[in-house]
């Protein structure tokens, strides 16, 4: 039962709710809803953390552009220059990693926070920079912001989301990505006709608006995730915004003893520290969880999407283009991977999870034989439109619904952990991918390393198939069911 002798302000309907005197008897009586819809406070909660990926997603975009410029200006050897590119993903593992804690000790606006500073921070130290270590510096700065915001923005919406909507509210994570992506891509295409030599200067400058627009939604439209603060026993705050996510008084009441059902019967995971996740001794349930977990979030990045989209100005002036014509296509790929997400919103929650992602990761293969067909060829045209087909591959499925899938899977009181684990493990497979990506193309020829990713999302495909289970329409304190 809720304690009536903790000292929270709450609106006026909850605190009369809470003070009816209800038997249990009572409560299993009333005929209540099994889930609720979408109203004004879950959007702003959900756009208000979309946002943040925004700035994620243009610190990947925004330099993808830069590095371009900055590796003529600064003559920076091919070493310094993957260096660059990649120590964003290694820094996001650190910051990954840590942001589990942070959320799960002093809850998920929090996390919010610790990614808007490192965000704006690592810009300052870019966009003054004056050398290579310096921009190396601000690079692992916003490296750990990313990785806070992987972790913290799919973890938030997953909790805030009704479970009929969660697909569209999931997606977009991976939206607001792709707009941070193609505004950083827009800011390199503005700029790039500059003769000034500080022209990146300009290119990275939107980095220093976006967090403090950012700090703003946070304060003032973003709630902290009810079932956060049930787990923390801060059961008057967690029903007072319940009651305002669902809008209706049985529906909160409904999710709430649901919450704590579901922390009754994890009591258990709350033994398991870290070590015991990482190596394996928990329950055989909790075990089948992290396999699958791990795998998807080790293979959406196995695609090497990072090292495509990183390294396509060099490809594409490799092949004859101009830096204005590369950074067009740049845009225009941009463009293609944003808009091929918007079905992915309603796909999800109709069609399904798993069907949609095993699609995704079929196209891949098809792309990717394109690509390697067209390379080993000598056919550019090839190439180019197998990249327009992986860019709407991967927004079709593999992009969003991997961030969409890692957190419903998770039990709550070992989400948190579960996502610093899946998150670190998806920035290190994608800083190898970017580090290896230039080097693989030099040893083994363009054609033999996308021959090798068509192999790599073939054997995905299969995991996809006999392993993944479907979560559409599954409520996140039951999903645990489909594993016994």
């Amino acid at each position: 039962m809720i304690p009536e002798n903790r000292k929270v302000q709450l609106p006026e309907l909850t605190i009369s709710l809470l003070r009816e005197d209800r038997s249990d008897a009572a409560v299993d009586d009333i005929a209540v809803p099994q889930c609720y819809g979408v109203n004004q406070t879950v959007l702003n909660c959900c756009l208000a953390a979309a946002f943040n990926a925004v700035i994620g997603g243009f610190s990947i975009g925004g330099f993808s552009g830069t590095i371009y410029v900055l590796s003529n200006e600064f003559k920076f050897t091919i070493f310094q220059t993957s260096a660059l590119v990649s120590v964003l993903n290694l820094a996001a593992v650190i910051g990954s990693f840590f942001c589990g804690a942070v959320c799960d000790r002093y809850g998920r606006i929090r996390g919010f926070g610790v990614a808007i500073s490192l965000f704006f921070l690592g810009s300052i130290i870019m966009v003054s920079s004056s050398s290579f270590y310096h921009l190396l510096l601000g690079r692992i700065v916003s490296g750990l912001g990313l990785g806070v915001c992987f972790t913290v923005v799919p973890l938030y919406v997953c909790e805030m989301s009704p479970k009929n909507h969660r697909g569209m509210f999931g997606s977009m994570k991976e939206i607001a990505i792709n707009v941070g992506i193609i505004l950083g891509y827009l800011s390199s295409w503005i700029f790039s006709g500059m003769q000034s030599s500080g022209s990146w200067r300009y290119m990275m400058s939107l980095g220093l608006i976006l967090p403090p627009v950012m700090a703003v939604l946070c304060i003032y439209i973003m709630e902290e995730s009810p079932r956060y603060l049930v787990m923390k026993g801060d059961f008057l705050r967690a029903r007072a915004i319940l009651l305002k996510v669902t809008g209706d008084e049985k529906a909160a009441d409904t999710a709430f003893r649901d919450i704590q059902t579901a922390l009754e019967n994890e009591g258990a995971y709350e033994n398991f520290p870290l070590k015991s996740i990482l190596t394996g001794r928990t329950t055989p349930t909790l075990r089948r969880i992290f396999f699958i977990v791990i795998v998807v979030a080790m293979c959406q990045h196995l695609s090497a999407v990072d090292g495509i989209l990183s390294y396509l100005p060099f490809a594409l002036k490799a092949a004859g283009m101009s830096k204005q014509e590369s950074y067009g296509h740049q845009l225009v790929l941009g463009i293609i991977k944003v808009t091929t997400l918007f079905p992915s919103m309603f796909l999800s929650d109709r069609v399904g999870r798993r069907p949609l992602l095993f699609s995704s990761v079929v196209g891949l293969v098809m792309a990717y034989g394109l690509i390697s067909y067209g390379a080993f060829s000598k056919v550019v045209n090839l190439q180019i439109i197998g990249l327009y087909m992986f860019s709407c591959a991967f927004s079709i499925g593999i992009g969003p619904v991997t961030w969409l899938i890692l957190p419903e899977l998770l039990p709550l009181r070992v989400r948190a952990s579960g996502m610093r684990i899946a998150v670190s493990l998806n920035r290190i497979v994608s800083f190898t991918s970017e580090v290896a990506f230039l080097p693989l193309i030099s040893a083994l020829s363009v054609g033999a390393t996308y021959a090798s990713l068509c192999l790599f999302m073939l054997l995905y495909a299969i995991f996809i198939y006999v392993y993944l289970p479907e979560t559409k329409g599954i409520q996140l304190e039951r999903m645990q069911e489909i594993f016994k």
